[in-house]
């Protein structure tokens, strides 16, 4: 760890103690909360100036293990911001791919949220969309239902893309 990045762990560390010190109960937390949420969000937005790091460091890793409220925070912020084609596509191949052996909830949240942003997606991004969708509709081992996630994201893409 460098020293610019330890005086900052500890430049955060000693704001929440001060916060810890200063609190008077549930409005002062949830205050908190919201001034680090916004923080945290503005924080993303900068973030996606550098898409290639956004969606390598960011989002490839966190589609595997992502909470609902996680995945909805990151979605907004997709949805927000302004991302080129290219890497939009690219990142969606690399759910798809990601999600060939197991349904990962995160991974499917973020593919519907880059196909509602209904982007001209090369033709290779939309036939691996469809393979990646025909291959759970074939499978017959799999008795367990599909989530409801991965229907919303089937039918965003069949009505975004349903003339290509």
């Amino acid at each position: 760890m460098g020293t610019s990045q330890r005086r900052n762990s500890q430049h955060c560390r000693s704001i929440s103690r001060e916060h810890t010190r200063k609190c008077t109960g549930k409005k002062c937390c949830r205050e908190w909360q919201h001034r680090t949420a916004i923080l945290s969000g503005t924080c993303l937005k900068k973030a996606i100036f550098k898409p290639a790091g956004f969606f390598k460091g960011i989002i490839i890793p966190l589609s595997d293990s992502t909470t609902a409220k996680e995945a909805s925070i990151f979605g907004s912020i997709i949805k927000k911001c302004s991302i080129p084609v290219a890497h939009s596509a690219a990142c969606i191949m690399k759910l798809v791919d990601k999600c060939k052996t197991k349904v990962s909830m995160g991974a499917l949240f973020f593919i519907k949220m880059l196909l509602l942003k209904k982007y001209a997606l090369p033709t290779p991004v939309k036939e691996g969309l469809v393979n990646f969708f025909l291959k759970y509709v074939y499978n017959d081992n799999n008795k367990t239902p599909l989530p409801v996630l991965w229907h919303q994201t089937l039918l965003v893409f069949c009505q975004i893309y349903k003339l290509d």
